[in-house]
């Protein structure tokens, strides 16, 4: 079935039901079906002499990380243009960090993604560094509208007729044409800590577990879960145990807050059939339950879980896992095969 362009996004939040998101998600992971043989590492990093002193850990570390069942190319050797943001930042002794839908492509997830997110300690700062470099202060991205949790910060683009990298669905002229902007992104809005010294910075891609643990506080402390943010912030914690193999380990539960403790063994029993509590992120009774828990298990009226009481055998076949976690019936999923 051909699905048409305007929907084939992500994360494109068209409204058309109660599951406009949870269908643009299915979208997404439907489409790595067709692409996963002949897709290309999303990012090539390699040193060069300019470069910070931290960027030969970036690369090994970005190594390690795209040696995947979804990425198994070697980085091709060619510095990716898409990240050239984060080294003329740092150039500039501004510390970023890589956000959003690159971290998870980072971890062989395979998302589609337009602008790059960078969290900064300070936006002005970092967009008159890259304003000096030949960037263009620009309005949002059309596509984040709906979620000013993103697009209601500084957008940087290109000069006209240049373009940062993206990596989209399909072939459309269209989309090949968009935009992509650089996003900066407060850290603070993340209760995320940068290091002040380009130095101290070790890498530009979170620990998976660092990251899982930051989108799933922003999750918790949302004011409702009904809203785009939710949405988006309910997609990208069902990708990480989906498709990223080392969050089934003991050692990954062991990295992840104690208080987030029980959302991860929830989250990995609902994908096995296994759970008690079915964890479905878009509910708002499953919402306020994983809240109490967390908050029980700050102040100390509640332990958290062993990370030894858990089975991390991730089932050898999870087909459309996200869809379970994110209340997509089958048939909607059979709508749209």
């Amino acid at each position: 079935m051909e699905l048409p362009t305007f929907i084939v996004g992500w994360p494109a939040f068209f409204s058309f039901g109660t599951h406009y998101v949870r269908l643009n998600a299915l979208l997404v992971i439907l489409s790595f079906f067709s692409t996963a043989k002949t897709s290309k590492t999303p990012l090539d990093i390699v040193t060069a002499s300019a470069m910070p002193s931290w960027l030969p850990n970036f690369v090994s570390f970005f190594t390690s990380r795209t040696r995947s069942k979804n990425t198994p190319q070697e980085p091709s050797g060619q510095q990716d243009p898409r990240y050239e943001p984060c080294q003329l930042l740092a150039q500039a002794n501004i510390t970023s960090r890589v956000w959003c839908e690159d971290v998870l492509a980072c971890y062989g997830v395979p998302v589609v993604f337009w602008d790059l997110f960078l969290l900064v300690a300070n936006p002005r700062d970092a967009a008159q560094a890259l304003t000096k470099a030949g960037y263009i202060e620009a309005q949002a991205n059309p596509r984040f509208i709906s979620i000013p949790q993103l697009s209601d910060h500084l957008r940087l683009v290109l000069p006209p007729g240049q373009n940062i990298p993206g990596k989209t669905h399909s072939e459309s002229p269209q989309e090949e044409k968009e935009t992509v902007g650089v996003v900066l992104l407060p850290a603070s809005d993340w209760n995320y800590y940068l290091p002040s010294k380009i130095d101290d910075l070790k890498f530009l891609v979170p620990d998976i577990s660092e990251y899982f643990d930051h989108i799933v506080s922003r999750w918790m402390d949302l004011a409702e879960i009904d809203c785009p943010f939710g949405d988006y912030l309910s997609v990208h914690i069902a990708y990480i145990p989906d498709y990223i193999d080392e969050v089934w380990t003991q050692e990954f539960a062991g990295q992840v807050r104690r208080e987030h403790r029980q959302l991860l063994f929830d989250l990995l029993a609902t994908y096995t059939r296994t759970a008690q509590y079915r964890v479905e992120l878009s509910d708002e009774g499953c919402w306020i339950r994983q809240r109490d828990i967390c908050t029980k298990i700050i102040d100390g009226s509640l332990e958290p879980p062993s990370v030894t009481s858990f089975n991390f055998e991730k089932p050898a076949h999870q087909e459309f896992g996200t869809r379970v976690v994110l209340e997509i019936s089958e048939a909607e999923l059979n709508g749209f095969r």
